[in-house]
């Protein structure tokens, strides 16, 4: 699903124009979810697991879900491209977000442009969308008891305050040449 139509779909899914997709069921849903077994989320790198049988809820942030990329609450639908899997964890924080914000037709197309890029690449959505990653680390943190602090991401605090990963080891640092006078 392209970004634009997207946004265009769940501005006029907002304003009433569309009805909601009733939940997944059947067979494809169940294939996803066992191929995401031992996988690790592409949000948070969690290692995700399929509990099968199970009702899933809020303490279980390793499951496996499956993810509306534009969510069935703004017109999202059951395409092929519309759906991801990512951690319990990761799904329920990123749903409540939607409720943090103030809805008119800007701050719904910023949450779906976030949506789309935290599934690419959470580190650079986090820095181009601060709000909805605020929201989201707050609602990780209510839920979980604990920061959000993806996996294989090191983060250190840069003299504004701001989180930043580290691209290389301390040693490789120390060996790397001054640039400058």
């Amino acid at each position: 699903m392209i970004l634009i139509n997207a946004q265009n779909r769940a501005c006029s899914f907002w304003q009433g124009n569309r009805k909601k997709v009733r939940p997944m069921q059947g067979p494809i849903k169940q294939m996803m979810l066992r191929g995401a077994h031992g996988r690790p989320c592409p949000i948070c790198g969690l290692k995700m697991q399929h509990y099968p049988n199970t009702c899933i809820d809020h303490s279980m942030p390793s499951a496996a879900t499956i993810e509306h990329v534009l969510p069935r609450s703004l017109g999202g639908t059951h395409e092929g491209d519309n759906l991801a899997t990512i951690c319990n964890g990761c799904n329920r924080a990123r749903g409540m977000v939607y409720s943090d914000l103030k809805l008119n037709v800007e701050t719904i197309r910023e949450y779906i442009a976030w949506l789309f890029l935290q599934l690419e690449n959470p580190e650079k959505a986090s820095l181009q969308f601060p709000i909805e990653h605020g929201w989201f680390c707050f609602r990780w943190r209510q839920m979980y008891g604990m920061d959000y602090n993806p996996q294989g991401q090191r983060l250190r605090i840069g003299r504004a305050g701001k989180r930043r990963a580290l691209d290389m080891s301390a040693s490789a640092r120390s060996r790397r040449q001054k640039r400058g006078i």
